[in-house]
Formats: C-alpha cells, structure tokens, sequence
C-alpha cells in the first residue's frame, strides 16, 4: 500500500511515496463597504522522495496545493470607490524525485509531479454613486511541478521507469483583472540496465479561464530530458508541451505561447539496440481581444535526439512543432503561428543500420476578427545533414510542414499558409535510403474577401555511397490548400506552388532517384463565391545521379486541383508538365519514368449552367541515352489530363488534353514507351480531352516502342494519335513498334527498322485511322538472319506489317518449304528479304462496315550489278468472309514497278498463295524496294500475306524463251496492272 503523508513533504525508504501540499486559504472579503478582499494564500508545495536504493522499485508522486481564491472587494457608498478584490493565490510547486539502484536485480522509478492550479481572483466592488468600481486583480499561476526519476539495474537486469510532469494551471481572471499562467513544468529521466525503457514527459500547465474585460496570459513552459545507458535494447521518448494560453475573449493583446524543449539520449554498449525520440509543441499564443490588439504568438520549441551502439541498429526520432498564434476577438488580430527550424537535431552512430528522422511543424496563425487580419502561418524548415563512415545502412529522412494561414472572420485580410522547406544530403559507406518532404500550409478562409494562397513547398534531397552499395533518393513537395471564400463576387485562393530536387551518386550499387511535385488545390468558394484555382506544375530535369551499377529515375508532377463551388463557378484547375533528359555512359542499365497529371476542374454545384471548371493538361516528356555497351535502356512518359469538374444538373467541364513523349537510345536493349490519356468530361455536357503519344526506342540491338493515347470519355470523347517507332541501328538486331489509340478521330502509326550488313536496312509500318473508337497496328523488323515473325489473322491486332533481312538459310528454307513455285523460282537466287502483312478486326460491329488499314515492308539492299528482281508470295491466311478490297503498289525509289487491286476473296486467294512476280532487272546499287498494301474489311473478319524477296542472275536471252507457262501467266498479271 502507498504510505500516504500528512505533511507536504514525504521521504521514506519504502516502494511507494506521495507527498500532497495542503491547499490555500481563500481571501477573506472586505469588511466595510469599499474596503478590498484580501489575496487567497499559496498553495503549499510538495515535495516526494522515493530514495531507497536498495529497493527494486520506488513510485513518488507529488501534488502541489492549490492556491486560496482572492476575496471580493466591497462595494462603496455613495461618492466611494467600489473594494479592489483579492489576488488569487499561487499554485504549490511540486517535486517528484525516485532512485532505485538494488544490488541485484532490475530496477525501476516512477516520479510524478503536479503543480497547483493557481486560485482566482476576486471580484471588485461597485462603486457607489458616482465613484468608479475597485480595481482588478491578477489570478494566481500555476504552481511548478517538476519530476525526476533515476534507475540503475544490476549487470544484466531491466531497468524502468519514467518521469512525468505537469504545471498547475492558472487561476481564473475575473473582471478587470488577470488570468493566472500556467506552471512551469520539467521532466528528467536517467536508466541505466540490460533493456532499459521509460519516458519522460512534461506538460506546462494551461493559462486560467478568461474574462471579457481581463488579460490573457500564458501557459506554462515545458522541458523534459531522458538519459539511457546500458546494454540489449534501449527504448524511450521524451516529449514537451507548452501549455496553452487562455483562449476566450479578453480586452488586450495576449501574451505569446508558452516554450518547450525536449532532448533525448540513448547509449548502448556492444551490438544492442536503440530506439529514442524526442519531441517539443509551444504552446497555444493567449487569445487577445478589441482593436487594435492581437492575439499572442505561438511558442517557440526546441527538440534534440542522439542514439548510439556499437554495432546495433539505431533510430533516432525528433519532431518539432511551433505554437499556434492566438485568436482575436472583439476586432483583434489573430496571433501569428510560431515558425520551427530543425538542424542537424537527430544524430547517431552504429555500425549496424542507422535511421534518422527529422520533424518539423509550423504553427498556424489565429483567426482575426471585425477588421483586422487572421495570423500569419509559421513557416518550417528541417535541415539534416550527415556524414557517416560506419553504418551498414543509413536511412535520412527529413519532413517540413507549413502552418495553417489564420482566417478573417470580418472584414480583414486571410493570410496564406506558411512555406515548408526541407532538405537532407547524406553520405555513407553501406545502403542508403534519403528521404526529404515538404508540404505548404493551408491558407486561411474570408469571409468577405478572397480566399488565401495554400503555402509553397520545396524540398531537396542528395545521397552518395562508396562500397557498391545501393542507394535509394526521394525528395518530395506538396503546395498548400488555399483558403474559401464565401461572399458572393468574391473566389477562393491560388493553390501552393511545389518544388523537388533529388539527386544520388554511388560508385557501383544500384541507384534510384525520385522526385515528386503535387501543387496546392485552389480555395472552396462558398455563397455564389468562385472556386480557386489550382496552381501549375512544371518539372524539368528534377532528378539525377550516376553510378557504374543501375540506375533508374522517377519524376511525378501533377498540377492542383480547382476549387469547388456552391452557385458560382468551379477553378481552374493547374496544369502538370513533367520532363527528364538525361544522357549516361557509366551505368549497368538507365531507366526512367516520368508521370505528369493535370488536376480536377473544380466542381460547380446548385447551378443550371456550364460553371464547372476544366481539368488541367499534362505533358510527360523523357529523353533517355546511354552509350555504355551492354547497357539496356528503358524510358517511359505518362500523362494524365484530369477530368472536368462536376455539376449535379450534367454541366460538366471539358477534360484536359495530355501529350506524351518518351525516347530511348542505348547500345544494348532499348525499350520506350509514352502513354497519354485525356481527362474526361460529363456523359451529356462537356468534350474529353484530347491525347497524343509518341514513343521512340533506338538500339544497336533489340528496340522495342509502345505508344497508347486515349482521349478523354465525355459527350463527345477526345481526339486520340499514336506513334510507335522502333530503330536497331546494327546488323543483326530487332525491332517492335505497337501503336493504340482510342477516341473520335485519330490514329495509330507502328513503324519498325532494322540495319544490316553493308548499309542495307528493312522496315516495316502498320497504319490504322481510328473506327468505331479505335485503332491499333503493330510492326517488325529483324536483321538477326531468321524468319520475319508470322502475322496471326486471329490476334485482333487490326493491322500488322513484318520484315526480316537477309534471312539464313535455315531460314529460307522454312520460309520456302510450303512454296514449291516459289522455291523453284528462287532456286540458285539470293533471298533479300522474308515479310508478312495483314489485317483482324475483330470487334462485333453492323454487317456492311468496311475499314481501312495500311501496311507497309520496305527493303534497302545493294545489287553488285543488273540483277533480276523476284517477289515470291508464300501463302495467306483467312478469317471470315469479310475481305472486300486490297490494294498492292510496290515502287522502287519511289517509282511504281507493279500495283494490282483485288476486289474478291478468291482472286486474292490464287494470287497471294505460291506466286512469283518478276518485278524486272534491276540495275547495281542501292535498291530501296516498297511493298505497301491497303485494305478494305468488315469487321470479325481478317486476311494476311507472307512474302519472300529475291535476286536471281539475269537470264541469258535464251533462257527467257524456257522460262514456260510461270512466266507467261506472270505477264498477264502485269498486263493486268497496266504495266
């Protein structure tokens, strides 16, 4: 059972201690008319000691007294001053102290300490007729408290415990007079043991209750510490909150919020463990009120951490916050919000994973009242940075956020959010991960004028390694909310505006970077007000780095979103342009990622017309090269246009347009790929946006692009184009190209080639308008020596074209096997070149709809001399009988050698199944043949045709008389063309 004491001071050798101070007397009342109450007593203090060291745990608790209320002043006679009241009394103090250090065993101490609540002031006497009232006086403060707890385990044992402390709140102000402040409060805690954990906490005591015709004062200072040793784990916090300033109405300016501190430190021997943190909140500014008075400013704050082990994992945690500024009243300007700069404030060391994290919080300004202006934002800043040659791992991260602007609740100006800015470089010689955020505070509302701009964000992040190691940097930025406005002809606030910086460097590990911008959304507009506008978003080169290992990149920006609006119209929302060049000779592989997105058009509600606002554009752009040899590069650009706000009576605004750009040059494998996406609008009101997509891949191997646009659905859906091109740029290697688009009008262009031996080059194009919502086509192209790839008539693939050069012979004699003709034509010839060309369209659709495609096989190769020119068609594949006409033009440097339309299945059939064409001599040189078809199907139909190119010996004049009946039947088909 706890020993309780009677006294004010309690001290024992005995697990539980409590020491209680008796409470104040109250001040009597004045004893005569106009005479003065007199001043409540303090409260007693306390103080507990739980000092017995052998024991294994000791508890002491400390409560201070309470102070007396001050006695009323009496009112006057006639021509008499009314009685002054009474002071009130001060709070006890409070002294906590526990000590616990067995000779064997674990240890554990518990302090507690609680100030005094401070007693109120009197009331004055009225004064009699024609005199004035008795004066004010202050209420009494809270009463200190502090806490102090100390363990010390034998080798080997748990240690425990914590300190906590909290001040004495401030007595209530009467008329006239004062509110009492708070209590200050302070916290140490000191463990020492194998798995020591506790915590240590003080909180300042909160200011007393306010009065309309008293001051405001403060709360309570706060500071708490706590020391760790030892071995195993060690684990604890400690934590200071200012105590809040009196809050209600009041006729002065209120005093500024109340301080912390709070620092941590924990030590541990050998390969143990640390988890430690440390955190510190000013206090609320003291509310301030009439004109031309101000509500107090947030507290300040101050936070430190260090943790250490030998070879152990360690994380260190500190967060900072600033007070919140006081609210006006009565026409009082509201006080600003404290600002917080963290410095270097986490640190530690280990040779096992080390993890440092930074805080900081801006304290929002207070509201303002009739007309003077809400308080300003406290703006943040957290700066870390760190060298360290030991650590396994080294993960540093930082966070920065904005106060909230105060708000003008009258006629005065909102103030805008406050600005954040972060920024961590860290090097290390194991892994690391760098991390660095800042976000904008929120602007604050008006009611009777423009909202607010949303605070700016800007955060940097570096992070360098030696060892191999890999090497992780993210830095990222977030604009503030702006602030409402509710009057009508007035509009809510710009969104906060974002910028982001990363960088990252190791020797031969693998490499991320990332950097990420999202700007603010614009204000609400509430009474017919406007939405605000979203702030854009540009991006340009945010992200870099270099490493002999991989690397790869990602980049996001995405504009704000637009305000909504009750019965006035919806913002603008911002635009995002995100776009990343980059040229690498020292990496394994390069690839890159960029997305950008435009925000939401800001919603319109309760109106019958077109109000709402359009979605944002956005433009992804990347650029992406490498000239290592061996190293694969990948590049890939997204934009998402975003959607048109919202109208409940289908008023919708149109869809932003979203272009995208993506580019890949490498030496070994090359990939790209650029998709696009409009924003969509409403079902009945309202345009999608438009897309485009372009993708490129060039490679001296294998090239590989792929580009999808969509335009953005609505009542009429956007415009969509798609380009896919694909380059091998040496002998021997491939390309693929596939293009998608979908929307009204548009279309998609795949385009593949690839170079061979001597200047010789083979490419192919599939080409497809957009019908029935769409179009797609896919290319290839290979030098690699085999077989052009097949073009299946059941893919739904709706147009594809193949080319491979200078198949083997392996190759050729696949190619051939099922063409005896052809083989025998091409016997003792040389084959250029293998294709395919086809169409499928799938989609279930009306009987007696016909589309139309293109597909094209180019060859550049070299005669050494006149040469005789053979086309040999191999078979084709049907689906359906949907085939209505194909059109086939060849030309060579532009000139036509043979075009043929054919309007039946069958005639197609007998022609494009065993055939040779003798497309004449050529002379030597270079040749630059074009095979192109153009077609017209129904849908759920499809055909396609493979082909073989070849030279051959001209023929001696002799050997043209035998050439028989093949030959005859070829000049038929070239009379039939006209040729």
């Amino acid at each position: 059972m706890p020993l309780l004491l009677a006294l004010a001071v309690g001290q024992a050798y005995a697990a539980d201690v409590i020491g209680t101070g008796a409470n104040g007397a109250n001040g009597a009342a004045g004893g005569a008319p106009g005479a003065a109450g007199q001043a409540g007593t303090p409260g007693q203090n306390a103080v507990a000691n739980a000092l017995g060291n052998a024991d294994a745990a000791n508890l002491a608790t400390a409560t201070g007294g309470k102070g007396g209320n001050g006695g009323n002043g009496i009112a006057g006679l006639a021509g008499q001053n009314g009685g002054k009241a009474g002071a009130g009394g001060k709070g006890g103090n409070a002294a906590a102290t526990a000590v616990s250090a067995p000779a064997a065993g674990a240890a554990s101490a518990l302090a507690n300490a609680n100030g005094g609540a401070g007693g109120a002031a009197g009331v004055a006497g009225a004064g009699g007729t024609g005199a004035a009232r008795g004066a004010g006086a202050a209420s009494g403060d809270g009463g200190a408290a502090a806490a102090t707890a100390r363990a010390v385990a034998a080798a080997g044992a748990a240690a425990s415990g914590h300190a906590s402390a909290t001040g004495g709140d401030g007595g209530a102000a009467t008329q006239d007079g004062a509110t009492g402040r708070g209590g200050a409060a302070s916290s140490t805690l000191e463990l020492t043991g194998h798995n020591a954990v506790g915590y240590s906490y003080a909180a300042g005591g909160n200011a007393g209750k306010s009065h309309p015709q008293a001051v405001n004062r403060r709360g309570g200072d706060a500071a708490a510490t706590m020391k760790l040793r030892g071995t195993g784990t060690l684990e604890g916090y400690s934590a200071a909150v200012g105590g809040t300033g009196a809050y209600d109405a009041s006729n002065a300016s209120g005093e500024a919020g109340a301080q912390a501190g709070s620092h941590s430190d924990a030590r541990v021997t050998g390969g143990g463990r640390v988890r430690v943190s440390a955190s510190a909140a000013g206090g609320l500014g003291a509310a301030g009120g009439g004109a031309g008075n101000s509500g107090g400013k947030g507290g300040k704050s101050r936070a430190g951490a260090y943790g250490a082990s030998g070879t152990g994992e360690v994380e260190v945690s500190v967060t900072q916050n600033g007070g919140l500024g006081g609210n006006g009243v009565a026409g009082a300007r509201g006080g600003d919000g404290g600002d917080t700069s963290l410095r270097n404030a986490a640190g530690g060391a280990t040779k096992g994973a080390l993890t440092l994290m930074q805080n900081a919080h801006g304290g929002s300004g207070g509201n303002g009242t009739g007309a003077a202006d809400g308080g300003k934002a406290g703006r943040a800043r957290s700066a870390l940075k760190i060298a360290d040659g030991a650590a396994a791992r080294l993960d540093a991260r930082s966070d920065a956020s904005g106060g909230n602007g105060g708000s003008a609740e009258g006629t005065g100006t909102a103030m805008a959010g406050g600005n954040a800015v972060s920024r961590v470089a860290a090097t290390g010689v194991g892994e690391l991960w760098v991390s660095s955020t800042a976000g904008g505070g929120s602007g604050g509302y008006s009611a009777t004028g423009n909202g607010s701009a949303g605070g700016n964000g800007r955060s940097e992040a570096s992070g360098a390694a030696t060892g191999g190691k890999a090497v992780t940097v993210q830095a990222a930025a977030y604009g503030g909310v702006a602030g409402s406005a509710i009057t009508a002809g007035e509009k809510g606030g710009a969104g906060g505006t974002a910028q982001a910086r990363a960088s990252g460097k190791s020797d031969a590990g693998a490499l991320h970077v990332s950097a990420i911008q999202q700007s603010g959304p614009g204000g609400f507009g509430g009474n017919g007000a406007a939405g605000g506008d979203g702030s854009d978003n540009t991006m340009v080169n945010a992200v870099s780095g270099a490493t002999a290992g991989a690397l790869s990149f990602y980049q996001r920006a995405r504009g704000g979103d637009g305000g909504e609006s009750r019965t006035g119209p919806g913002g603008k929302a911002g635009g995002g342009d995100a776009s990343l060049t980059l040229a690498d000779n020292k990496a394994s592989s390069l690839s890159g990622w960029v997305q950008a997105e435009g925000g939401y058009g800001g919603n319109s509600y309760e109106t019958a017309s077109a109000m709402a606002g359009r979605g944002g554009g956005a433009r992804g752009a990347i650029d992406l090269a490498s000239t290592r040899a061996g190293a694969g590069v990948s590049a890939t650009s997204v934009a998402n246009a975003g959607t048109g706000g919202y109208n409940e009576n289908g008023y919708l605004g149109d869809g932003g347009d979203a272009m995208s750009l993506a580019r890949a040059t490498g030496r070994a494998n090359a990939l790209s790929l650029a998709q696009a996406s409009g924003g969509n609008a409403g079902a009945t009101h309202g345009k999608g946006g438009d897309a485009a997509a372009r993708s490129e891949a060039l490679s001296q191997t294998g090239a590989s692009a792929t580009a999808r646009a969509t335009g953005g659905l609505g009542a009429v859906q956007g415009d969509a184009s798609a380009y896919a091109g694909a380059s091998s740029l040496a002998a021997g290697g491939a390309a693929r190209a596939g293009a998608h688009a979908a929307g009204s009008l548009g279309g998609a262009v795949a385009d593949a080639d690839s170079a061979g031996a001597g200047g010789t080059r083979v490419r192919a194009v599939a080409s497809a308008p957009i019908v029935n919502g769409e179009a797609r086509g896919e290319a290839r192209s290979t030098t690699s020596g085999g077989a052009a790839a097949a073009v299946d008539v059941l893919s739904g693939t709706p147009v594809a074209a193949t080319v491979s050069g200078a198949p083997n012979a392996a190759a050729r004699a696949s190619v051939l096997a099922g063409a005896p003709a052809v083989a025998a034509a091409f016997a003792g010839g040389e084959m250029v070149g293998h294709g395919a060309q086809g169409v499928s369209y799938l989609q279930d659709q009306a009987p007696g709809s016909i589309y139309t495609y293109e597909s094209t096989g180019q060859f550049q190769f070299s005669t050494a001399g006149s040469r005789q020119l053979l086309l040999g068609f191999l078979g084709a594949s049907v689906l359906n009988l949907g085939f209505q006409q194909l059109d086939l033009n060849i030309t060579n440097h532009g000139t036509s050698i043979y075009a043929q339309s054919f309007t039946s299945l069958a005639e197609a059939q007998s022609f494009f199944n065993n055939r040779v064409l003798d497309l004449g001599v050529v002379a030597g040189g270079m040749q630059d043949l074009v095979i192109r078809a153009g077609w017209n199907v129904e849908a759920q139909s499809g055909y396609a045709f493979d082909y073989a190119l070849g030279i051959a010996a001209v023929p001696e004049p002799q050997t043209w008389l035998m050439l028989g009946l093949g030959v005859a039947l070829v000049l038929v088909f070239r009379r039939r063309s006209g040729k």
